[in-house]
């Protein structure tokens, strides 16, 4: 089970990974591994939303969270929190975003899990990057780095010396851009993290060609494209071909630019890029347009606009299964808001009702216990009555009995004195 979670969560973007999900779930079903069913369901979250199956992915960490809770899982519900987030992040739901990320991260700071709690700095950070509030955004990714420094996580490190470079960059601030993009290459230099490095080469690139340095940006164009070469990286190597052909283009090299821009168009159609492609194919238009190939620019420039449409509907779409996700996600509190007044109703019905049977009982002891305090009542009422009339009857009899030796005591006092005066005479 532990070896088919670590799979799934190094492949997430594999759609094969869809098969051990299922055999994982099928074990789960088997075994008591409520902790672990907590853990999948967030993990099979993660690879819906990989694929842009967002209402799927919100069911699945909600889940995920609930039964986490019941388990008292918190490490399993702070990566719950933080992944509910980044998916309503993709919906533009930022306000709901950054709701769950900061319910994540006040449970991250209060169980100290550092990592988690760096993840939802950055996360909120990147919100504010999206919402144009760089300055905000800086400040968020400035308090990861003294947890990624606890940690010892330099990749952290660097991703987010990369991230306030980004913010910079777009403040218009490129001596600090430049200068945190310095920083966070020499971090990922130290961790040998060649995707690093060329990540960190194409920021310098960007900076080095909007300083109007173009002989160091295509040093370090080039630098990142045969890193990206090296690792078989094809997007990023598309990338790097279409920099270098728009650095080409302002030294007004064309011939270069051209081969760029081809190369890139190559790379950009075997992986599916849309968008690289749409890149190289603008690129292409301005070379021929600027060389006077007027009639190469326009078929170019059909192609651009093309695949400009094609982007423009695949947005659409993405909009479609956004609002999609949205309303599913609306319906899904609709449910639990009713499920959760039901609920208020019954067990206010049960408590009404276990109120009236404890009045009932308590009412039925009372009348009880009173009229076993009547009777008792009654019966010492009879027998003080039998007491009372046995104590008359007593009474009577000693005052005839009193009476009776009183005149029989006069009787023989007469008689005395009869038997006296008898004898004088």
């Amino acid at each position: 089970m532990d070896s088919i979670i670590a799979y799934t969560s190094r492949h997430r973007k594999e759609g094969s990974a869809e098969v051990l999900f299922d055999e994982a779930f099928r074990l789960v079903d088997l075994l008591p591994y409520n902790e672990v069913r907590a853990i999948l369901l967030d993990i099979y979250g993660v690879f819906k939303r990989d694929f842009s199956k967002y209402s799927d992915a919100l069911e699945l960490h909600k889940k995920s969270l609930e039964l986490a809770k019941k388990n008292n899982d918190v490490k399993t519900e702070i990566y719950a929190l933080n992944n509910m987030g980044v998916v309503y992040r993709r919906l533009d739901e930022n306000t709901t975003a950054l709701n769950y990320h900061f319910q994540a991260l006040k449970l991250a700071e209060k169980v100290k899990d550092d990592y988690s709690a760096s993840v939802s700095l950055n996360s909120i950070g990147n919100i504010h990057i999206a919402l144009g509030n760089y300055a905000d955004a800086i400040k968020y990714f400035e308090q990861c780095l003294p947890l990624a420094n606890k940690a010892n996580n330099n990749l952290g490190i660097a991703m987010n010396l990369n991230n306030i470079g980004e913010a910079y960059e777009s403040l218009g601030i490129l001596d600090s851009a430049e200068s945190y993009y310095q920083k966070s290459l020499g971090y990922n230099e130290q961790i040998r993290s060649l995707k690093g490095i060329a990540i960190s080469y194409n920021s310098l690139g960007n900076i080095s060609r909007m300083q109007k340095k173009f002989g160091e940006a295509v040093d370090l164009y080039k630098k990142a494209l045969n890193i990206n070469k090296e690792i078989g990286d094809m997007i990023y190597t598309s990338i790097s071909y279409n920099r270098l052909g728009e650095v080409y283009f302002l030294q007004n090299r064309l011939q270069d630019a051209e081969i760029m821009f081809r190369k890139g168009l190559e790379l950009a159609n075997e992986i599916g890029s849309k968008s690289e492609a749409k890149t190289a194919y603008e690129g292409l238009m301005k070379v021929n347009e600027r060389k006077g190939n007027l009639l190469q620019a326009l078929t170019y420039s059909k192609l651009f606009k093309l695949y400009g449409d094609s982007l423009a509907l695949e947005n659409n779409n993405r909009y479609v299964r956004q609002m999609e996700a949205i309303y599913q996600n609306e319906k899904e509190q609709n449910r639990i808001t009713f499920l959760e007044t039901k609920r208020r109703k019954d067990w206010i019905i049960i408590l009404g009702a276990i109120v009236l049977i404890v009045l009932l009982l308590t009412s039925g002891v009372l009348y009880y216990l009173r009229r076993r305090l009547i009777e008792r009542n009654q019966v010492l009422q009879r027998e003080l009555e039998i007491r009372s009339q046995i104590a008359t009857d007593l009474h009577d009899d000693m005052g005839s009995t009193l009476s009776s030796i009183h005149i029989f005591s006069e009787l023989l006092r007469k008689s005395a004195k009869c038997r006296k005066i008898c004898s004088i005479r």
